[in-house]
């Protein structure tokens, strides 16, 4: 059995819905889970339910920006799953399942990398995730090229922050043969960053 803690960013909480957006739940086989809401457990299926990218609330009350979610997740192991991101891979990638595939491995990896304490194969995860996203069509460009074009690509409206694609990219070059050795390895605190970035990332992009 395999455990996995999330604290829920705050902008990641759709409190008109009353959900939360939890795409990483889909990286799981799941045994059990418990939400934690400003410390008080919600028991799954009772108060609370995962739909898609998301979990919905039945608690009775309205979701606020203030609350806080922690989901502590049991699970047997990870899913293969090659199609998480159909909601952000559409038309204009050039191949679709191909993209989807790459997107939707390393970001299971990822966050099964982090969950058993391999922080710098996590962030190299995380940022082939992010370049996997940007680079619609499997181009050669690299990612500081991808996340510089970001905003004036014509088919990314979003909102994502540029600021935390670069945390992102910064902590993947770390593993770059050229700096390994002049830098500290990756902490796990930097790794959760990472980690919770790319999920903000994920909800604007």
């Amino acid at each position: 059995m395999y455990k996995a803690i999330y604290k829920v960013q705050d902008q990641n909480i759709d409190s008109a819905n009353n959900r939360l957006f939890t795409p990483f739940v889909n990286c799981y086989i799941i045994h059990s889970a418990i939400l934690y809401v400003n410390g008080v457990a919600g028991e799954q299926d009772v108060d609370f339910v995962f739909n898609g990218n998301y979990t919905e609330t039945k608690l009775g009350y309205d979701l606020s920006d203030d609350d806080s979610f922690i989901l502590d997740i049991n699970y047997f192991y990870i899913k293969e799953n090659t199609n998480m991101f159909d909601f952000l891979i559409q038309n204009s990638f050039s191949n679709k399942v191909k993209s989807n595939e790459i997107v939707s491995k390393h970001y299971i990896n990822g966050q099964f990398s982090l969950d058993n304490g391999l922080y710098k194969n996590a962030v190299m995860n995380f940022g082939t995730v992010l370049e996997g996203l940007l680079n619609e069509g499997l181009s050669k460009a690299t990612l500081a090229t991808l996340i510089k074009n970001y905003s004036v690509t014509s088919s990314k409206k979003g909102s994502a922050d540029k600021a935390d694609m670069d945390f992102i990219r910064n902590l993947r070059n770390k593993v770059h043969a050229n700096t390994i050795s002049a830098t500290q390895d990756v902490s796990r605190q930097e790794a959760i960053e990472a980690r919770n970035k790319l999920e903000l990332i994920l909800n604007k992009l």
